[in-house]
């Protein structure tokens, strides 16, 4: 939080929990419906049977790891994205936990 505050001017806020990957997030906005989320390992979340989404072993470095877009479609939109050369990677529905403990899904 203190890196993105110093390049970009403004402090991200507290989002809240992922605890099916181990992680937690900042959340800064950048424009309408846009924001900038900082996630890292969340040391207070025991680490998933599957691993946790970031290693920090393996990147020691604050980097962009990826990026998402939020589509009422996400099928029609894969495709399209597919047909014009980008590959996505794996695509699917995710939550987190809210600071307040309400349960976000997408």
């Amino acid at each position: 939080m203190d890196e993105v505050e110093d390049l970009l001017g403004s402090r991200p806020v507290l989002g809240g929990r992922h605890p099916a990957f181990g992680t937690h997030n900042a959340l800064l906005a950048i424009g309408p419906s846009i924001y900038l989320e900082i996630i890292a390992r969340d040391p207070s979340i025991p680490v998933p049977p599957r691993g946790a989404l970031i290693d920090l072993a393996e990147h020691e470095t604050s980097r962009l790891a990826t990026w998402a877009v939020r589509t009422n479609d996400i099928a029609s939109l894969t495709k399209k994205i597919s047909a014009a050369g980008i590959s996505l990677g794996e695509t699917g529905s995710g939550s987190r936990e809210t600071p307040h403990g309400e349960i976000l899904r997408w």
